[in-house]
């Protein structure tokens, strides 16, 4: 009975360490495949003038240093709607925020914002979705046009005023019954208004 019992549990806990790292893989995936999407479709203008608070701004590399932090946040035509037109033409201001966790400080949640229509005037509502929820930490490096890795891009800064990364690289680890640590690459083609700069 005891063998047979030692083998009956070794088994349990095998099942449980498999199906752990499935729920990591496949958080993993979802989080990394949503953000693909976002910069695939990231749209930019860049107008005369453009103040800090334009809605098409490209600013990267915010780190979560408090409870809630601002990772990166740009415009894009990508959104979780399900209304099933196309093409979608809307564009909507996409933030990705880390925010730790209540009853585990040692860990964040991954969360996208979206914000409609951010180029009509008018009051919209912003909605919050959970990509992950044992983040560890959420690193994202620019790749400018002449090769240079860069960990922060602003669209407003002076060195890259009015230009976008062509290479975005995202580093994402997750917690489970070990750390494991998810990457890809994405290359920045954004979509433009006729007499916008890229």
């Amino acid at each position: 009975m005891s063998s047979l019992y030692g083998a009956y549990s070794g088994t349990l806990e095998t099942t449980e360490m498999v199906e752990s790292a499935r729920d990591v893989d496949q958080a993993a995936r979802l989080a990394l495949m949503q953000m693909v999407d976002d910069f695939s479709s990231l749209y930019y203008r860049k107008a005369e003038g453009e103040n800090e608070n334009s809605p098409f701004r490209f600013q990267g590399g915010m780190d979560a240093e408090s409870e809630r932090g601002t990772v990166v946040e740009f415009a894009s035509t990508a959104h979780l709607g399900f209304d099933g037109s196309f093409p979608n033409l809307r564009i909507n201001r996409v933030s990705y925020v880390l925010e730790k966790q209540a009853d585990n400080q040692r860990y964040y949640r991954l969360i996208r914002m979206e914000l409609p229509f951010v180029d009509l005037s008018g009051e919209r509502e912003e909605t919050a979705v959970e990509l992950a929820d044992t983040v560890e930490s959420l690193t994202l490096t620019y790749l400018n046009e002449d090769g240079e890795t860069l960990s922060q891009w602003d669209s407003k800064a002076e060195e890259t005023e009015g230009l976008l990364p062509r290479l975005v690289h995202i580093r994402l680890q997750l917690a489970g019954e070990k750390s494991r640590v998810f990457a890809t690459t994405v290359a920045i083609q954004a979509r433009e208004e006729e007499g916008g700069r890229q």
